[in-house]
């Protein structure tokens, strides 16, 4: 099972404030849970954001379009290896 996280913990876990996480979800680039419940696999995705933008330069624009083509990356790894079976 996922651990739960609170807002408040995933903004001390990634460094960000409140506003930048609520302004991801805003702009779909996650889908927690619920607004108050969070995952491991949205604290991995945060974390991820966060990397295409300081280490990559990944600007708004690119950032939807980058998250969109891994999404379908690992859509496609799961059908292949539902069809391995």
């Amino acid at each position: 099972m996922n651990a739960a996280f609170t807002l408040i913990q995933i903004c001390e876990l990634t460094g960000l404030d409140e506003l930048t996480v609520t302004r991801y979800v805003e702009r779909e680039w996650l889908r927690p849970v619920t607004r108050s419940e969070w995952d491991q696999e949205d604290l991995a995705r945060i974390r991820f954001i966060v990397e295409l933008q300081q280490d990559f330069g990944a600007n708004e624009e690119a950032i939807p379009i980058i998250l969109h083509l891994v999404d379908q990356i690992h859509y496609f790894r799961g059908r292949m290896q539902d069809l391995a079976k």
